[in-house]
């Protein structure tokens, strides 16, 4: 069955002047590879692309699936990969300043996979109060860890090394 789920909306915001309206789609197919094999012009052995998890990321700008139906306009392997393609598809010269999106929650397994770590260091770094993270429960239910992306974000850039030369 071919799934393609909205992951993100939002506008990239270039150099304080110009937004652009960014939708990121997860699909479980390689649009190209399928594009290639309906076309007749695979190369032998050729795969399809997709990640550990079976998916492909793909970028459209400036407009919306209609019924499931796209032509991308990039792709990535991950998500974070994705905005970052996003970022290149800059209409005007000057800095990128920021991605509006609603947040996001994470699995500890999605936040593992993310951080290349095992589920306990993800638990280890909640416990410390390094990394943030939310107690989701409906009454009666198993309460649920979840991160949101904008806090592993931030655990990320807060542990990134930067290089100062002068």
């Amino acid at each position: 069955m071919t799934v393609v789920e909205v992951v993100v909306v939002g506008e990239w915001l270039y150099a304080d002047v110009q937004t652009r309206r960014v939708v990121i789609l997860r699909a479980n197919y390689d649009f190209w590879y399928e594009i290639a094999k309906a076309d007749g012009s695979l190369e032998p052995g050729e795969q399809p692309s997709l990640n550990a998890d079976g998916f492909q990321y793909y970028l459209l700008y400036d407009k919306w699936p209609e019924g499931g139906r796209f032509w991308p306009d990039g792709s990535a392997l991950t998500e974070r990969d994705a905005k970052k393609a996003a970022e290149k598809g800059a209409p005007v010269a000057g800095p990128m300043v920021g991605f509006v999106t609603p947040p996001r929650l994470m699995t500890i397994d999605q936040a593992a996979e993310e951080l290349q770590a095992s589920r306990n260091t993800v638990y280890r770094l909640i416990s410390s109060g390094a990394l943030k993270a939310v107690d989701v429960a409906a009454t009666g239910r198993t309460t649920r860890t979840r991160i949101l992306t904008r806090d592993l974000d931030a655990f990320i850039e807060s542990r990134t090394r930067r290089v100062v030369s002068g």
